[in-house]
């Protein structure tokens, strides 16, 4: 969880400050140095400034959801962080493959959070029901298409090195993680899996 808080650190100080509003950037400040004290043993725990870690993995099946195409890419192979702003709430999200790290700066309905948050005298990652915010499955919904937006300004002459490398070795390309995500995501979306997004 060091990485965590020295990932905010550089998010809040480098990227995304300006989405806050006054008062979540001083609350930002404090929750650093919470955060930086949380993580140095000077502290027993951050308080109401949260640590939350969410592992994730490939979706089964998106029969009555709107879940974008490459879902399952997104979730498996993303790597990304945000400082993450509404009216009422402000958090930091660091994206790492299949593991997901929140810290709170601002969180009104945290108690919707279910089995997430880090507690640090454990040290392990257990097996057990995890629930968060049906709008924090939109938020994620919304990073895999604004991935699949990027990856549609690839050049073709870029598109052509990535399949060049797969080629090279493909049985390593056919079992790595990156080809199991967007076999789900074929398997669950079919021919849409490798349309560009609509804008």
């Amino acid at each position: 969880m060091l990485l965590c808080a020295g990932v905010s650190s550089f998010v809040f100080r480098g990227l995304g400050i300006k989405n806050f509003s006054d008062s979540q950037n001083s609350l930002a400040s404090e929750a650093l140095g919470v955060w930086g004290n949380f993580m140095r043993d000077r502290t027993p725990n951050p308080g109401r400034f949260e640590l939350h870690l969410l592992p994730v993995d490939l979706i089964a099946d998106a029969t009555g959801s709107e879940l974008p195409p490459n879902m399952n890419r997104y979730l498996a192979r993303a790597v990304e962080m945000k400082a993450v702003s509404s009216n009422k709430s402000a958090f930091v999200y660091v994206k790492l493959c299949k593991l997901i790290l929140v810290g709170f700066v601002q969180m009104p309905n945290s108690r919707e959070w279910a089995g997430t948050r880090v507690a640090m005298e454990h040290g392990v990652i257990r097996p057990e029901h995890r629930g968060v915010p049906s709008g924090f499955g939109q938020f994620l919904a919304d990073r895999a298409r604004k991935m699949a937006a990027l990856q549609a300004t690839m050049s073709a002459r870029q598109k052509e090195k990535i399949w060049t490398t797969m080629r090279v070795d493909v049985d390593r390309a056919a079992a790595s993680e990156s080809f199991e995500a967007m076999s789900q995501d074929v398997s669950m979306f079919g021919r849409a899996a490798f349309d560009d997004p609509k804008e």
